[in-house]
């Protein structure tokens, strides 16, 4: 449970940094978060960065609306949240892409935590651009995803 009065995290939340090296064509595939915030800081090649909001989720599918679709280059950074540009997707245009992601985790320390796999190609467009996204798990995400 978050401690409100000090302003602080529990004491189980850190920051953990990684370094992403993907080559050309390779991907970090479509997913979101729970309880979770982090960034990527692109250092070296090209991705195709694409973002959503996620709305809202069921047992089968994530309702998300895209936010974030374009290059990033050197120096560019995005971030994900629980409140917005919560699922996303990157795909390395060229490489070795490389990018800098800083990840701070636990933040509410209850809820649901982990990551949620999703489908955007078989999205179903529900209006107001809104996608319903099927949920896959992580070795169908990497199957289908993981050479962008």
């Amino acid at each position: 449970m978050r401690d409100e009065a000090a302003g602080r995290a529990p004491a189980d939340a850190g920051l953990r940094p990684r370094l992403f090296v993907l080559g050309t064509g390779r991907a970090i595939v479509p997913h979101g978060h729970h309880d979770m915030v982090s960034m990527h800081w692109v250092l070296h090649g090209e991705m195709h960065g694409r973002h959503y909001d996620r709305l809202d989720q069921s047992a089968t599918f994530v309702r998300m609306r895209p936010t974030i679709d374009r290059v990033l280059r050197p120096g560019d950074a995005t971030s994900i949240s629980d409140q917005r540009d919560n699922v996303h997707w990157m795909v390395a245009l060229r490489g070795p892409a490389i990018s800098l992601g800083l990840v701070v985790s636990r933040l509410q320390g209850e809820g649901p935590q982990g990551r949620v796999y999703v489908d955007p190609r078989a999205a179903v467009a529900e209006g107001d651009d809104v996608l319903r996204a099927p949920i896959l798990s992580p070795s169908e995400a990497r199957r289908r995803y993981g050479r962008g």
